[in-house]
């Protein structure tokens, strides 16, 4: 009984040693008869199964996530050198060609001649960084130039499209125009340039620039041709005197042509005003009111009275003086009150002193009483205004009553003029304007100081007449309103 025991449990140890030996031999051994061909075995498996396939990448390999791009490249399911191989095909060296209307022929550019580099190695690690953090990747390649290269090839787009600005006289519309010029918008060119190039892009690039607006003026020779063109088209004689107060120079237009005063001699009257009263009354304020605003002769006749203590020749005498010795004028008059002579001379008997011919060609049919030139009306009107500027002769006149603040109030008071369609009527529109218009058959003028919303000043007198019985309102004021604006925009052209 024991022996049968123990032969039985011999038999299963041997069961288990088989069993061990037969799971750990090769797999090779355990096929393989023992008396089989090994060359004969290996001939045969070629023949029956294929071999394994191997793969070029490295079971360690990472891909960038699906989606994901660089530039207009998708890189999604790429290895990062696949990434930077297709980087580098999409992107070879780039020909851009640049146009712009002005050119007569396209510009052709390829990157060497910018110095042009894309850091795709950047971009790579970038793209990468954001996979890991699980963001979304949607990159652009960063551009670099070389600045010399750059420089050198901006100035020659610079040159090929500048456009410089100029100012001609368009008679149609008696009026100087701008006609913008052109030059290269480098910072535009240059951000445009490299985005076409970023995204690999092969239309053709519009080259930007910006309009050349800068603050050119109409030079003399240009204002004198227009003005002779409008004088030439009445067929009258024209004067006028321009002074600008930035760079104190003035421009003449058969200024010291002498003409009938009239109504313009009420500046002076003015002037006189308030060189004789250190205040007024309210019945005072109201003449002036009138002799400006209304241009009425009465109220001027009043405050000539007013000056001469009750008598108006004298106080046209004292204004005369005035005109001689302060402010240094010669042709500028007014021998009497207005409309008075006839009673002076011929009901008083007072004799009223004549002026002949005087003055500079072209020659007018001048009031022999009342009259002046476009020149010196303006040093009248200048003179005011650099007084409410706090300087200038008038100031300086010995116990003078003026004072810079009186001179303003002169300046306000011309400002109320009623006649819009002269000097007011051919400048921007809320400019101030304080001047005195007048006219008579055969003349008409407007003087005055014009300040423009930009702060532009300029002191202007503006005078016509033509040989005939009478001038008509609906020709004289467009004339007038005309070389206004002819005037104005020779200082400021209009953009065409």
């Amino acid at each position: 009984m024991k022996k049968a025991f123990l032969l039985f449990w011999v038999m299963m140890l041997a069961v288990l040693a088989c069993g061990i030996a037969i799971y750990y031999l090769p797999a090779s051994a355990a096929v393989t008869p023992s008396n089989s061909h090994p060359e004969r075995t290996a001939a045969v498996t070629s023949e029956a199964d294929p071999p394994p396939l191997v793969s070029s990448i490295p079971p360690s390999a990472w891909f960038f996530p699906e989606r994901a791009k660089i530039g207009s490249i998708e890189i999604g399911g790429m290895t990062e050198d696949e990434a930077l191989a297709a980087l580098q095909a999409a992107y070879p060296n780039p020909t851009l060609t640049l146009t712009n209307p002005v050119l007569l022929e396209p510009i052709k550019l390829d990157g060497q001649q910018l110095g042009y580099q894309l850091d795709f190695a950047q971009a790579l690690r970038d793209a990468r960084d954001l996979a890991e953090k699980q963001i979304p990747i949607r990159l652009v390649v960063n551009a670099s130039f070389d600045q010399q290269l750059l420089n050198q090839t901006l100035g020659d787009i610079e040159q090929a499209v500048a456009i410089s600005p100029t100012v001609s006289y368009d008679r149609s519309v008696y009026a100087f125009v701008l006609t913008p010029g052109l030059t290269l918008d480098r910072t535009a060119l240059v951000a445009e340039i490299t985005q076409t190039l970023q995204l690999s892009q092969t239309d053709p690039l519009l080259i930007p620039t910006n309009p050349v607006t800068a603050n050119l003026q109409a030079s003399p020779e240009q204002l004198t041709a227009a003005l002779a063109d409008r004088e030439a088209e009445w067929d009258g004689v024209v004067g006028i005197s321009v002074y600008d107060m930035k760079t104190e120079q003035w421009f003449d237009y058969q200024a010291n042509t002498v003409f009938s005063g009239m109504s313009v001699l009420k500046i002076p009257i003015l002037l006189q005003a308030f060189l004789s009263r250190e205040s007024f009354t309210k019945n005072q304020y109201a003449m002036i009111d009138l002799m400006i605003g209304d241009s009425d002769n009465e109220a001027s006749n009043d405050l000539l009275a007013m000056i001469g203590d009750g008598d108006s020749l004298e106080g046209a005498y004292i204004l005369d003086q005035t005109l001689t010795d302060i402010l240094g004028l010669e042709y500028t008059t007014l021998a009497a009150p207005f409309e008075s002579i006839d009673y002076l001379s011929n009901v008083q008997g007072v004799e009223i002193p004549q002026r002949g011919q005087e003055g500079a060609r072209p020659y007018t049919d001048a009031d022999p009483y009342v009259r002046s030139s476009p020149r010196e009306m303006a040093q009248v009107v200048l003179a005011i205004v650099e007084c409410s500027q706090g300087q200038g002769v008038l100031l300086e006149v010995k116990n003078s009553l003026l004072s810079p603040e009186r001179c303003a109030e002169m300046l306000e008071i011309l400002s109320r003029n009623k006649d819009t369609n002269k000097i007011v009527a051919g400048v921007a529109e809320g400019s101030f304007v304080a001047h005195k218009s007048g006219w008579i058959d055969d003349a008409r003028a407007d003087a005055g100081y014009v300040r423009d919303p930009n702060g532009d000043q300029y002191i202007v007198a503006m005078w016509i007449w033509q040989d005939t019985d009478y001038i008509d309102t609906p020709v004289s004021d467009p004339l007038l309103a005309d070389l206004s604006r002819i005037i104005y925009t020779a200082r400021h052209p209009q953009i065409r």
